[in-house]
């Protein structure tokens, strides 16, 4: 580099000013850098492992940074149906660890976009119930024959005469809870079948519903104000299954155990009689 040259970059760069080209050559040169020590690391990898790494040919960095997926927005819910490899099974982790894998349906949902005191609320509501109940009474939900009583998440819920049946004054009808905890025992039914178990006499045995990360957006007010406008979704858990066969009790003969007063009653009467 000449004496001019040097002289003209330590003129912009003890200014303060930028220089544009300057900035890209060097970036091109570290970019050449990463992608050179890449296809090293690759090669020796290729050396190794013949078969398990392929050739990274001419691209080997991205062009932008959403190629690597970092300013990504979407979002999906994720619906697990209790089917999987036995090392997946591992990683997910029910709430009851008690009861039994193979005389059980599981079903799950992750990040459901659904208001977490709700759904607590309608979960509870059918907890320990047999499967065909809880369905009907979900689609009841639906229909607003029947209501879901608020218990502990009642604040500001009105009264309905629905919710005499259940003990509560106020209730309300969660559409979007039920839809949700329908799809779920529906899914859970189906790996019911799959496995085998009486689909005829399941029950709700383990219910659960827990809190997500809350998702945050916002809303804009009057003279230039910004609220939040923050959503709560939630983590849905459940299990059937099979209920115990009722036994029908027997008739009990119970003697009675008699005073002296009775038992000399008892003999006056046998002695009349003969």
């Amino acid at each position: 580099m000449s004496m001019r040259m040097r002289k003209l970059f330590a003129r912009r760069f003890a200014g303060g000013k930028s220089c544009s080209w300057w900035c890209r050559l060097r970036a091109m040169g570290a970019a050449a850098q990463v992608r050179s020590s890449s296809s090293e690391k690759i090669q020796t990898l290729r050396r190794i492992h013949p078969v398990s790494v392929p050739d990274p040919g001419p691209s080997v960095l991205p062009s932008s940074p959403h190629e690597f997926g970092l300013f990504s927005t979407s979002f999906s819910p994720l619906l697990t149906t209790g089917h999987h490899h036995p090392e997946i099974d591992k990683m997910v982790r029910y709430g009851a660890t008690s009861i039994d894998g193979a005389k059980s349906a599981r079903a799950r949902g992750s990040y459901l976009r659904v208001s977490f005191k709700n759904t607590r609320e309608t979960a509870q509501a059918i907890n320990g119930w047999k499967l065909e109940r809880a369905l009907t009474y979900l689609g009841n939900v639906l229909e607003h024959k029947e209501a879901i009583p608020m218990r502990r998440y009642a604040g500001g819920t009105g009264r309905t005469a629905q919710g005499k049946a259940l003990g509560v004054s106020r209730a309300r009808w969660p559409v979007k809870s039920a839809e949700i905890l329908l799809g779920l025992l529906k899914n859970a039914e189906a790996n019911a079948d799959t496995k085998g178990l009486d689909t005829s006499n399941l029950i709700v045995k383990h219910i659960q519903v827990n809190q997500a990360p809350k998702q945050r957006r916002r809303t804009y007010r009057a003279h230039g104000r910004i609220n939040p406008y923050m959503s709560n979704p939630s983590h849905i858990e459940l299990i059937l299954t099979e209920g115990a066969e009722v036994v029908k009790k027997g008739p009990e003969n119970i003697e009675r155990r008699l005073n002296s007063r009775q038992r000399g009653k008892e003999v006056r009467k046998a002695i009349t009689a003969a």
